[in-house]
């Protein structure tokens, strides 16, 4: 990742920091997420959401099928959020990753079984 994109990214979750503060619990709620998993969904950086959907299309699914499930989406997006590989996502997707490619994705499993469905 170039400085600039740093930088970018650094902005984007400052902004998204502020927006945070105000939701209300409430909100949190309805969504049946705690505090600490609404915060993490809400400060994901819209690169990270982006690979995630990539992803999914190299593992034969159409990321509308995971908007098609709000409970699906939370959790596919919470499993990225505490993946250990962004590094390595990053890598692969930026090199043109195959599926064959993406066993490491904590979501590929569920990717995949979607895809076949």
């Amino acid at each position: 990742m170039t400085l600039s994109e740093r930088l970018d990214a650094w902005r984007e979750r400052r902004e998204l920091r502020r927006e945070f503060a105000r939701v209300t619990s409430d909100e949190i709620d309805d969504y049946g997420l705690s505090y600490g998993e609404f915060r993490a969904l809400a400060l994901m950086p819209t690169e990270q959401l982006a690979r995630m959907d990539e992803m999914a299309r190299i593992n034969g699914l159409d990321p509308a099928r995971l908007d098609r499930d709000r409970a699906l989406r939370i959790a596919a997006a919470l499993t990225c959020t505490r993946c250990r590989e962004q590094g390595r996502c990053r890598e692969a997707l930026d090199g043109g990753a195959l599926a064959p490619e993406t066993g490491f994705c904590p979501n590929v499993e569920t990717y995949r079984m979607l895809a076949a469905e």
